[in-house]
């Protein structure tokens, strides 16, 4: 073995070499623990005065300073959000976005904060909805009570109109005592309301391809019935975001509403499982179902949505009725009472939410909690306590709900408070959706012209010698600010000389709500010389009431063969008897009937078999500043208030006793009913001869159907409201609308009367169709009555056979309350006529075709229906605001021939309202009845014309007059007028001179 050893020199030189190398190493080491100590205290120095700068909001300042510490510190959490923050402060939001999602996760309050400062830049600035809900959302997954990004999401997800996803946030805001008035609001009408149209529009500018954005555009072009490019943008929306149950679902209601069955049935069979959790899938099918008369299968769908959502008014309504048809009493009664508390909260909401009224706070809260509705009782009851704490009723609604909240699941209504969970439906079958089971389709009438036809109309006011213009108090340049203001001139129809020939009363208004008794605006009557032309006989007649007047009804409340007039004004109403020698005495003192409310509309009828003529009197509102509440509208312009604004005011009736006395029978008679704020009325039989039954159109509440319960005139008079289980309370969609005029005739022929209802701009009027005996159901769509209606805000309407066919078409009197012409929508607008096809389907006539005067813009109001000139062709009187009175004598050539009659009772009160007459001619069988109210403050002329087209006789001739006495008659010869008195073998034939 071989050993190796070094000298003394070269083992010193080895030791110099490791100590001089761990000096070194020892020295780097040292100068790197400095350098980074130096660093992290420059790093932190550099943060600090960062944040300093931010806080004066010296942007550039503060940027610069956060960089210079992140070129040290690289990931430094603290020094990436202030320059975040910095950049989007100099307006560079591309690179605050770049600097804000470095931020990791794990950031602790830091990652928050950067969440939402992305998200309010992507919200605010860059405007891109999809992209700053999908922020929000994950900080709820960090901090699921942040109140910010929840109500960020229900604000996005509103404006969107994805009504149905933004219900669980608003109700978070409720649980965590963040939640407006607003909020609570939202959740009972956001299926209406798109909020905030106009950042709706901004977003859509910036990101015209954000899917959250894009069906609240949707709704919008639905709103202005541009369907190409509603379903444009629902198409695009699926494009980009193939899952999106609620463009799923918009669509869908599209292709239903356009009655486009091929591309409905395409439509489903390519939507996802998923869309079966959206209780709007099943409103739709449940629609399609009814529509395509499946009855059973909608029961089931109705079914599957409320159990799913219990708050839908539609679907627990369209339930309870198809559930009576098939005898499911009991279960429809269930459904039937959830949909009338529904309906109830909802319109209480629509008040509560302002905060002006106390009492309906109130009510909401009460009412929520019947419904089940725990959290909203909560922020109902919640928000009282914050701004009225001296109330107790908060706090004591509290304490009852309390102990439930911390296991409440962030539902609307609890599950046994879901009247479907109580139900067992699953044995109706699910729908097949075919093609071959479609009906054959239609044309949409809003995308299709408008047809012509030999219906001819012309406005002869002048010419005949009526010059009449209603005075409504306001001049021009503030029309309809004040509630009163909208209201127009009532027209009655009366031959109060009893020459045969029509006269015209016709109600003015004026400088004050009051009236002005001795001031030069007073109400007209205008005697009609044989068809040619009219003379006015106010003064020499009487007949010159001056309190501000509304309608107008004709009746012989004697029986003394001469027509009387009951006139119904804003605060007393007037009785006028016709003394049978050209004039009238006022004897609305004596006979007890003035009443002090707001009247819009009346009629007089027997109502309780006696024979004597009853009154009912529709009133509208009441409040003590009902006449002079101004309200805003948008940017704070004054405007005229919402009816919901003031408490209804309560309708009346008086019991004629005979010897010309009325009782007031209101308190007994089972009419004080919640709330009615009546503007039209109409008197129509029931299933036995002698009942008459009443609907009265209601403004924004349900309407009123008065049916009789008391059977002889023996019995007290008795009426109960079966508006609800009738189907006449609200329209299909289960809500409410502003009806004000009402038309009852047969619509399709089948013998049964039907109701047509006039509503406000954006609603479309409604057709009720009766379909069994006292049972009715909301036909608009159907009849293609919807769209050419929803621009147009109705008064007065008829049913009229213009052209004698034998099938009874439409007018409308049109325009609004108030001048909003500067938010695009009409203030002035065009009477309407529609054709009716004879089934009760309805075209809206070219005006180019009907006449001039249906090319004017004005604002109509009251119409009723008369033949002045006694051609055998009913011609139409028009009242307007701000406009001359209109006669439109119809001019249609080519029309068909008619019989036209008039009755008179014996057995039965002299007008013998409530007469159903049935003619068979031609091969048709037609049903006329002659009704008393006759709409928005109208009275119609007492004859009844029926055209009946080609056919040479009338085969036969029913009259069921309401005495119960049936009489038939056979060949009656067409184009006469004929007098036909009860129990008379033979008609008279009525002489022109």
């Amino acid at each position: 073995m071989t050993t190796t050893s070094s000298s003394p020199s070269e083992q010193n030189g080895s030791v110099r070499r490791v100590v001089v190398i761990g000096a070194i190493l020892l020295a780097t080491i040292t100068l790197l623990v400095v350098g980074f100590s130096l660093n992290q205290r420059s790093a932190a120095e550099e943060i600090s005065r960062a944040r300093a700068a931010l806080d004066r909001k010296d942007y550039p300042r503060a940027l610069s300073l956060a960089e210079r510490s992140l070129r040290l510190e690289p990931l430094n959490a603290k020094a990436l959000l202030i320059a975040g923050q910095s950049a989007s402060g100099t307006q560079d939001f591309d690179k605050a976005l770049g600097y804000l999602r470095q931020i990791p996760d794990d950031a602790g309050p830091l990652t928050t904060t950067a969440k939402l400062e992305t998200a309010e830049i992507l919200f605010t600035h860059l405007k891109r909805p999809s992209k700053a809900a999908e922020v929000y959302r994950s900080v709820l997954e960090l901090e699921p009570e942040n109140t910010l990004a929840i109500h960020r999401i229900a604000y996005l997800l509103g404006i969107g109109g994805r009504n149905w996803e933004v219900i669980p946030y608003r109700l978070q805001l409720i649980r965590a005592n963040q939640a407006s008035p607003i909020d609570l609001y939202l959740l009972c009408d956001g299926d209406s309301l798109l909020q905030n149209v106009d950042e709706l529009a901004e977003f859509y500018q910036a990101s015209p391809e954000d899917p959250l954005i894009l069906v609240g555009m949707a709704r919008q072009a639905t709103d202005r019935q541009d369907f190409a490019t509603a379903e444009e943008l629902l198409r695009t929306c699926l494009r980009l975001s193939p899952g999106d149950l609620e463009a799923q679902v918009k669509l869908g209601e599209l292709l239903l509403e356009q009655k486009r069955d091929s591309d409905f049935v395409a439509w489903h069979s390519s939507v996802s499982e998923e869309i079966q959790k959206h209780p709007g899938y099943w409103k739709l099918i449940g629609n399609w179902s009814r529509a395509h008369s499946k009855p059973r299968e909608a029961i089931r769908c109705f079914w599957e949505g409320l159990k799913i959502d219990p708050a839908q008014v539609q679907s627990s309504y369209q339930l309870s009725q198809l559930l009576q048809v098939e005898d499911r009493h009991e279960d429809a009664e269930r459904f039937l009472d959830h949909s009338k508390l529904l309906e109830r909260y909802f319109t209480t909401v629509s008040t509560a939410w302002t905060g002006e009224n106390l009492n309906a706070i109130r009510q909401a809260a009460e009412l929520a909690h019947s419904l089940g509705m725990k959290w909203e009782v909560f922020g109902w009851s919640s928000l009282m306590q914050l701004h009225h704490p001296q109330i107790k009723w908060p706090e004591q609604m509290l304490q009852l709900i309390r102990p439930e909240l911390s296991a409440l699941s962030l539902d609307r209504v609890v599950a046994e408070s879901n009247p479907a969970f109580a139900v067992d439906l699953s044995n109706f079958p699910l729908p097949e959706l075919n093609l071959h089971e479609s009906p054959p389709q239609t044309p949409d009438l809003a995308e299709s012209e408008t047809a012509a036809t030999n219906v001819r109309f012309q406005d002869q006011a002048a010419e005949a010698g009526i010059e009449m213009t209603f005075y409504n108090g306001a001049p021009r340049e503030h029309q309809t600010r004040r509630m009163y203001e909208f209201n127009g001139g009532g027209v009655g129809v009366v031959d109060f000389d009893n020459d045969g020939w029509p006269d015209l009363y016709l109600t003015q208004g004026s400088d004050r709500p009051k009236g002005n008794p001795g001031g030069s605006w007073s109400d007209r009557l205008y005697r009609n010389l044989d068809g040619i032309r009219f003379v006015e006989v106010s003064a020499k007649s009487g007949t010159t009431d001056s309190h501000f007047g509304g309608g107008v009804t004709v009746g012989d409340f004697n029986n003394d063969g001469l027509s009387d007039l009951y006139i119904a004004n804003l605060h007393t109403n007037c009785f006028l008897m016709n003394n049978g020698d050209g004039t009238f005495e006022e004897i609305t003192a004596q006979t007890g009937t003035a009443g002090h409310e707001w009247s819009s509309s009346c009629l007089l009828a027997d109502l309780n078999g006696d024979s004597l003529p009853d009154l009912y009197v529709v009133n509208y509102l009441g409040g003590a500043d009902v006449f002079t509440r101004v309200c805003a509208g948008e940017g704070d312009q004054p405007r005229s208030c919402s009816p919901r604004q003031f408490p209804g005011a309560q309708d009346r009736l008086y019991l004629n006793q005979g010897e010309g006395t009325f009782l007031d029978i209101t308190n007994t008679s089972g009419i004080e009913l919640p709330d009615g704020k009546g503007l039209g009325i109409v008197a129509m039989s029931g299933a036995r001869a002698g009942e008459l039954n009443l609907f009265v159109a209601n403004d924004a509440v349900p309407n009123f159907y008065l049916v009789k319960s008391a059977t002889s005139p023996q019995e007290q008079l008795q009426f109960e409201d079966q508006a609800l289980v009738s189907g006449l309370a609200i329209n299909e969609s289960g809500i409410p609308e502003a009806c004000m005029g009402v038309a009852a005739g047969d619509a399709n022929n089948d013998g049964l009367i039907d109701l047509f209802v006039t509503n406000f701009h954006n609603e479309s009027n409604t057709l009720y169709q009766q379909t069994t005996d006292g049972l009715f159901e909301d036909s608009t769509r159907a009849n293609q009555l919807h769209h050419p209606s929803l621009k147009m805000l109705g008064f007065g309407t008829q049913f009229i056979d213009a052209n004698l066919n034998g099938d009874l078409d439409l007018i409308v009197a049109n325009g609004h309350i108030d001048d909003l012409s500067t938010e695009g929508i009409p203030f002035e607008m065009p009477a309407q006529f529609f054709s009716n096809d004879g089934q009760g389907t309805f075209t809206e006539v070219s005006a180019d075709s009907l006449g001039p005067y249906f090319k004017k813009k004005i604002l109509g109001r009251g119409l009723a229906r008369l033949d002045w000139n006694r051609d055998g062709r009913d011609d139409i009187a028009v009242s307007h605001l701000d406009a001359p009175f209109a006669l439109l004598t119809n001019k249609t050539e080519d029309a068909g021939h008619f019989v036209s009659l008039q009755l008179r009772g014996t057995e039965s009160s002299r007008d013998a309202i409530g007469s159903l007459v049935s003619v068979s001619a031609g091969g048709k069988h037609l049903v006329r009845e002659l009704t008393a109210g006759d709409g928005f403050q109208a009275s119609n002329e007492r004859r009844m014309i029926i055209g009946i087209g080609s056919a040479e006789t009338v085969e036969k001739l029913t009259i069921r007059w309401p005495s119960g006495m049936n009489q038939k008659f056979d060949k009656i010869p067409v184009d006469t007028e004929l007098l036909f008195i009860e129990s008379s073998s033979e008609p008279l034939h009525l002489p022109h001179d």
